[in-house]
Order: C-alpha cells, then sequence, then structure tokens
C-alpha cells in the first residue's frame, strides 16, 4: 500500500498536462466607456487550453460539475458571469474584484486541489498583468474625456458669457426705450 501511494504520488507535478481539467466560461463581456467590447473570459479559455499545461476541456458548468464528481475531471475552473465587467470595473469609481471559481471533489484527489489552488493563482497573475494594462489605457481614455469635457464646459462658459453681455445690452435698450416712452 505505501509503495502504491509513494508511486501515485511520486512526482505530481511531472504530468500536469495528463491531468483532465475543465474551464467555464459564463463571462458576458462588457462595454467600456469607449464602446469598446471587453470579453475577457474566452481569452483566459483559450490561454488555457492552448498553455496545455493540463487536459483542458472548455465545457458547460453542468458537465463540469458533473464530472468533477464522478472523476472525468480533477477540477474545474469557472469564469463567472460578470468577469469582464468586474475586471474593467477598475475604471470605474466603484472597483469591483473579479473572481474565479474553484470545483474541485477532494475525494477524487487531495494533491490536485493544492495545484488547482496554484493554477488559479497562476491565472489571476496573468490576467491582472493583462488588465493592468486595459486599466492603464482606460485611465488615460478617462483623462481624455475630463480633458474633452471641460473643453466642453470652457467653450459653454464663453457662450454664457456672450449671451449674459447680450442679455445686458438688450436690458440697456429696454430701459432707454421705457424711458423715451414715458417723456412722450
Amino acid at each position: 500500500y505505501g509503495g502504491l501511494y509513494l508511486y501515485a504520488n511520486h512526482d505530481p507535478y511531472g504530468r500536469l498536462n495528463k491531468i483532465p481539467t475543465a474551464v467555464v466560461v459564463e463571462d458576458e463581456g462588457t462595454t467600456l466607456a469607449t464602446g469598446e467590447k471587453l470579453n475577457v473570459g474566452p481569452q483566459v479559455a483559450g490561454e488555457l487550453v492552448k498553455s496545455k499545461s493540463f487536459d483542458w476541456h472548455q465545457v458547460n458548468r453542468a458537465d463540469a460539475t458533473k464530472g468533477v464528481s464522478d472523476g472525468k475531471y480533477e477540477f474545474a475552473l469557472v469564469l463567472p458571469k460578470s468577469f469582464s465587467s468586474d475586471l474593467a470595473s477598475s475604471a470605474d469609481f466603484t472597483p469591483r474584484q473579479a473572481e474565479l471559481e474553484l470545483l474541485t471533489n477532494d475525494a477524487n484527489n487531495y494533491i490536485a486541489h493544492t495545484i488547482a489552488n496554484q493554477v488559479v493563482a497562476q491565472v489571476t497573475k496573468t490576467v491582472a498583468s493583462q488588465v493592468s494594462e486595459t486599466a492603464a489605457s482606460q485611465l488615460l481614455a478617462g483623462y481624455n474625456t475630463i480633458h474633452k469635457q471641460v473643453s466642453s464646459a470652457a467653450a459653454g462658459a464663453a457662450q454664457l458669457q456672450t449671451g449674459l453681455t447680450s442679455a445686458a445690452t438688450g436690458v440697456t435698450k429696454l430701459q432707454s426705450g421705457a424711458t423715451q416712452l414715458n417723456t412722450a
């Protein structure tokens, strides 16, 4: 029994590409203030599958849950519906933390659970670096928008000043006309 245990756990990281895992994309994407579409979920899933770090299978939630429960998949990584919008919220005044959901079954393999937690940390780090570029561009776009709005406000203030001057001239003419009417 001890020999089988040692053999089974001999090099748990050596053949990760043979471990069947699932990735579920529920991400609905979002539209940025610039009108640009942001849909990070499919990109993350595609990178995971392409990386061949595990034997990734892109499936729906029901198949992933059943697969993890039955032992078909060692674990499943779920990218929730609000994943992209949460990531994009860093450009808003109310930022939200994007979260990944991990489905595991410790009855199948405890080591897979430990490895899965490391995968989540790595995915989080990778996504954070990609999103920081988007957040930076959103921040810069925000400054550009502020500049345009301030320019527009300045133009509006100039128009208001012109209008007030015109109104003052009109009031003066009205008073002059009223005075002439009273004297006649």
